[in-house]
């Protein structure tokens, strides 16, 4: 597959680049297609009718856990309010591009039609950068704040219980505004205890660049692994020092 507006070559299942996916909020006009990151007004719905185009949503985050369960810390109106317009406008979209496998089953689970897989990699970084010789061993997490809900998706009670079993690590907290190109040299590992997740870009990135992680793809973080993964790494790391 290759973008669709600059036509780079791309997996079979990304068809925008780096440079040019939308980010959530945004919509972007290409061809007949309007494609729609994030929430899906239904006034919007209703003028991409009137205009002929299809309508492409492009599902990201915990879009779709919002139509299954009320995650930990978002208010049920907000819920109720994103249930609500999906309803009202599902029937106006012509296809639905999910981020991740099991995100599109859950899709599919809660009613969900005319579903594909199609990956989301706004800003990745897809060049290796140089390591870089170190002191101690510095390992990644990612949360964008702290709220109940950022707490509870990125599994941050289990950082946080990690942090006691291992105090002589570098815990590195990124949440989105770090350049990764100076993060990357000097990191031994990242840890993503996620409860709900699509594709991230960094458990991507770290694929690219080598770097040792832990994903709980499936939803279910386990403390137990995530510790013996920390472990792996300070071993690793001793073994190069050796």
């Amino acid at each position: 597959m290759n973008c669709l507006i600059c036509q780079k070559s791309l997996d079979d299942f990304t068809p925008l680049c780096s440079k040019h996916a939308p980010v959530w909020g945004q919509s972007l006009h290409i061809g007949n297609m309007i494609i729609v990151v994030g929430e899906l007004g239904l006034l919007d719905a209703l003028l991409v009718k009137i205009m002929g185009r299809k309508l492409i949503r492009w599902w990201v985050g915990t879009d779709v856990l919002l139509l299954r369960e009320f995650p930990i810390g978002r208010g049920k109106l907000s819920v109720f309010k994103h249930r609500l317009l999906y309803h009202l406008t599902k029937i106006f979209v012509f296809e639905n591009w999910i981020t991740a496998g099991r995100l599109k089953d859950e899709f599919i689970s809660c009613g969900g039609k005319r579903a594909v897989v199609r990956y989301h990699i706004r800003g990745m970084l897809t060049e290796k950068v140089i390591k870089i010789k170190h002191e101690g061993i510095n390992i990644a997490w990612y949360a964008t704040n702290s709220s109940k809900a950022v707490r509870w998706k990125y599994g941050v009670d289990l950082i946080e219980k990690l942090m006691l079993l291992f105090y002589d690590v570098n815990w590195i907290r990124l949440d989105g505004t770090l350049d990764m190109k100076e993060v990357y040299p000097y990191l031994d590992g990242y840890i993503r205890p996620s409860r709900h997740d699509g594709r991230p870009r960094l458990v991507i990135e770290c694929q690219i660049q080598g770097i040792p992680y832990y994903y709980s793809e499936d939803g279910n973080p386990d403390l137990e692994e995530m510790s013996n993964f920390v472990e792996r790494v300070i071993d690793g790391k001793n073994r190069i020092l050796q």
